[in-house]
């Protein structure tokens, strides 16, 4: 707990992580100010959760899209492992031109998908591609 960890890929979508997962109950989003560890979401994504991430940059409409999509999405059971949060840039830049990247743990890897806007459709879809019961650990919380 405490130590940064380093990951192959940014975002990352698997790897090591601290031993306890974000406690997020209904929450949904976070902000650069407020965000739970890297280390602790990508425990998250160890159980299941969708997390997307966006650059801090990200306002105005496409931030409000993000924060009102995280509320609708963890309202419907189908997609309630879901967690958006901004990106901390010092563990590595979103690549060029994207600002919105979506990560799953699969039960045999790791999923990213970058885009250079957030949309609902395209959350829906990554979500439905890599549900949170093909996870490490799609059971616990």
């Amino acid at each position: 707990m405490g130590t940064k960890l380093k990951y192959a890929t940014v975002p990352p979508s698997s790897g090591k992580h601290y031993p306890a997962p974000a406690a997020v109950s209904d929450r949904a989003f976070y902000t650069a100010e407020d965000r739970p560890p890297v280390e602790q979401l990508v425990h998250n994504l160890e159980h299941g959760y969708t997390v997307l991430w966006y650059d801090p940059s990200v306002q105005g409409a496409q931030l409000q899209a993000i924060q009102d999509l995280a509320k609708r999405l963890r309202g419907d059971n189908a997609y309630r492992k879901f967690i958006a949060a901004a990106w901390d840039s010092s563990y590595g830049q979103l690549p060029e031109g994207k600002t919105v990247a979506l990560a799953h743990w699969g039960a045999k890897q790791g999923h990213r998908q970058l885009c250079g806007q957030v949309s609902g459709e395209v959350v829906k879809s990554f979500m439905d591609s890599y549900p949170s019961s093909d996870a490490p650990e799609p059971n616990a919380a």
